[in-house]
């Protein structure tokens, strides 16, 4: 498994076109790093059904992509991975409860006596389940609500177990954000590669 991560450069916060400008070049910037050695036609993508991207040519290949505000990473491996990156923010706990099972506000009940512990705590409940549905190639139109996690094990599943049992695990490196990684049948240890701009 290999990750790549670089920043997202200036562009302008008022223009949705300049951000999307912005999130695709820093996404060629990892691809191009992640996929080095390929050929042309090796790098040729697709997408499924869903609209995750795969590599034409060479199924034996998982990839994806993740964007958060001044970041985009990159996760490259030999299984189904997800990869989800967030800048730890104030959320309001109406909206995120909403999106939560009964279990995962058990779980963030334990830390409401401190704001800072809750939103990180919130995060890495969000980027576990948000990775989890990108591995299975659903994204967020498989509802938060539909996944459990078992925290001891860094286990995650959907309610009918549909797609299997799939491994996570939080890198808290990047000062502010949370970034976790998702893969079926385990994850290897990996680091991340920094990828500059050019």
């Amino acid at each position: 498994m290999k990750l790549f991560i670089t920043p997202i450069t200036a562009y302008d916060k008022k223009n949705p076109r300049d951000k999307k400008v912005a999130q695709n070049q820093a996404g060629l910037r990892l691809m191009s790093r992640a996929f080095l050695g390929l050929t042309d036609e090796e790098k040729e993508i697709a997408h499924d059904f869903f609209r995750k991207p795969y590599l034409k040519n060479r199924r034996d290949i998982h990839f994806n992509l993740s964007h958060a505000e001044g970041f985009a990473l990159l996760g490259v491996h030999n299984r189904p991975i997800g990869v989800d990156i967030e800048k730890i923010r104030p959320v309001s706990t109406g909206i995120a409860f909403r999106f939560l099972t009964e279990e995962d506000r058990e779980f963030l009940s334990k830390t409401e006596e401190d704001e800072k512990i809750w939103l990180s705590a919130f995060f890495r409940l969000w980027t576990a389940k948000e990775s989890y549905g990108k591995a299975i190639g659903k994204g967020l139109r498989l509802p938060l609500s539909m996944t459990k996690i078992d925290w001891r094990a860094n286990r995650i599943c959907d309610r009918d177990e549909e797609y299997g049992t799939f491994s996570f695990t939080h890198y808290l490196d990047l000062d502010g954000y949370v970034i976790c990684i998702c893969a079926k049948e385990g994850l290897p240890p990996g680091t991340i590669t920094f990828v500059e701009e050019k």
